[in-house]
């Protein structure tokens, strides 16, 4: 049942240009979605892992979009939200370095302590 009303409601955002807005949660906007008649992202629940967001954002950049696109991503300075976007960032970071040392064919070893800083870091304990 939420199935066909999942894909009645894209449908309808798709193809009716009367139909502006499309709220959609970050796990049902990151998978199987084709939104190219969106042009803006307001991405404002921020989700730990960075990747499930750039799928969401992706959904807009499909084959088909003839748009600019503009993502805005809304978060409250000291919070749990601003909290994980700095831990985004770090994973963001520990990714590129994974694949720069990949390619150089050097090994790369997640370090405990410093997991338990971010986690210390999410949870607002630094």
């Amino acid at each position: 049942m939420f199935r066909n009303q999942r894909e009645k409601a894209v449908n309808n955002f798709n193809n009716d240009p009367e139909i502006k807005v499309l709220l959609i949660s970050l796990k049902c906007g990151s998978l199987g979605l084709n939104l190219t008649a969106a042009n803006q992202c307001f991405l404002m629940d921020p989700w730990w892992n960075p990747s499930i967001e750039d799928q969401a954002i992706d959904r807009i950049y499909r084959i088909g979009q003839t748009r600019p696109v503009s993502v805005f991503r809304i978060f409250i300075e000291n919070t749990i939200e601003d909290r994980v976007f700095e831990l985004q960032k770090k994973k963001r970071d520990l990714i590129f370095q994974a694949f720069e040392e990949q390619q150089s064919n050097e090994s790369s070893n997640i370090d405990e302590a410093q997991l338990k800083k971010d986690l210390q870091v999410l949870l607002g304990e630094n």
